[in-house]
């Protein structure tokens, strides 16, 4: 039985169809995803052991999607604490001027009230 693609094409077959790339091809598609996660997971563990901050944040904000769509929600809760505290923390240094060593001063001595209450 002939078959009509999206394109206006006639083929004789499903497979006919798929090797001139007008359906989906599954296994493809998995090959693809999984080399992609791979390569991803490559990245995260190069960002990871060269301390690369920007790049690990970069990384955080990849993965919100995959959280999202995955429904982990406890991570993309955590993520989206991380990555709000450190454009929080960019805001204060670069737009109020204050720089890291009274942040710093700030932070011990919030800690060391709240330890000894």
């Amino acid at each position: 039985m002939w078959r009509l693609c999206a394109g206006g094409d006639w083929f004789c077959s499903a497979t006919c169809a798929v090797a001139c790339g007008r359906q989906t091809d599954h296994v493809r598609n998995y090959s693809l995803a999984v080399c992609w996660y791979g390569l991803l997971d490559l990245c995260h563990r190069d960002a990871i052991r060269d301390a690369d901050g920007p790049a690990m944040m970069s990384m955080w904000r990849i993965n919100m999607v995959r959280f999202w769509n995955g429904h982990h929600n406890k991570y993309l809760a955590t993520g989206h604490r991380l990555l709000a505290g450190i454009m929080y923390a960019l805001f204060i240094v670069t737009v109020m001027g204050i720089n890291y060593f009274t942040i710093k001063a700030v932070i011990t001595t919030f800690l060391n009230y709240h330890k000894s209450s």
